[in-house]
């Protein structure tokens, strides 16, 4: 069970407590209207009720469904940091 939860590729960048009892591993594709819908809709509240109180640890993980994808996140890693997350809004504000 553990290889399976181990990321591949890049290392992975948790929010939240490392002693948080619960982690939750999100794969989201930029370009799937449903992932979108959860980053935009879900993802805030969970991160505001449970990320930021210690409850949960967030580990977000590229789900890549093709080359428009992997060009998105490969831009986003590039770019690091602030830039990062700003191509991630940006995506998520365009994709249907």
């Amino acid at each position: 069970m553990p290889k399976l939860l181990a990321p591949a590729g890049l290392p992975d960048t948790p929010i939240g407590s490392i002693s948080a009892p619960v982690t939750l591993i999100e794969y989201s594709s930029p370009t799937c209207s449903h992932c979108v819908e959860y980053r935009t809709r879900v993802a805030p509240r969970i991160h505001a009720e449970f990320v930021t109180t210690g409850k949960v640890r967030s580990i977000f993980r590229p789900f890549v469904r093709h080359n428009v994808d992997l060009v998105i996140f490969m831009l986003g890693e590039w770019q690091g940091g602030t830039k990062r997350e700003e191509l991630r809004a940006i995506r998520n504000s365009r994709s249907s």
